[in-house]
């Protein structure tokens, strides 16, 4: 179980409101406030993705959450590393009045119109679960003109196992991920 300064709580019914900020998002429960900060860099054809969730303790310093990071090493063609539009949520889909947070984005190197990696982490506290996959990429039409598409596949991770009703709400959102990606 976690302590009391990394356990997002709420009343019941009310999740907290997520609000912009210039580096992230920012919202308070009844552990105190907290903040979501993004930070995407990249250097010599390179880019690093770091996501790091804190929460202010009572006598005002942050005690880190989780961070997440990922990167996309040196790449000569076309570097993508970004969220995915509106895809930090906050949920509590296994009802246990402990609030998840998620987020997707993709990333990759191509030079061609291949799938690029999509992942979509879900925070409980500081417990994990992840979808990793690709998102959807038109690839042309049938004989009818009907669109064809490759990717959008998935795979959960084992912490799932024992989450069913996180899987199905991380599942949802995936679903929305591929959708917001193939919007203009």
């Amino acid at each position: 179980m976690l302590s009391s300064l990394t356990a997002i709580t709420f009343l019941a019914g009310a999740l907290p409101v997520l609000q912009p900020t210039a580096t992230g998002f920012r919202f308070e429960d009844g552990a105190g406030e907290h903040r979501l900060t993004i930070v995407r860099t990249a250097k010599h054809r390179a880019a690093n993705l770091q996501v790091t969730h804190e929460v202010k303790a009572p006598k005002g310093t942050w005690t880190r959450v989780f961070q997440a990071n990922d990167f996309v090493p040196t790449c000569e063609f076309d570097l993508t590393l970004e969220l995915v539009k509106d895809s930090v949520q906050l949920s509590d889909a296994d009802g246990d009045g402990e609030v998840e947070l998620s987020f997707a984005y993709v990333l990759g190197c191509r030079s061609d119109v291949s799938p690029l990696t999509l992942k979509l982490l879900l925070y409980e506290g500081a417990t994990k679960y992840a979808l990793r996959g690709t998102n959807r990429v038109l690839v042309g039409q049938d004989e009818q003109g009907k669109p064809q598409f490759e990717g959008g596949d998935h795979q959960a991770d084992p912490a799932f196992k024992a989450a069913a009703p996180l899987l199905a709400y991380a599942e949802t959102r995936w679903k929305l991920a591929l959708e917001a990606l193939l919007s203009p």
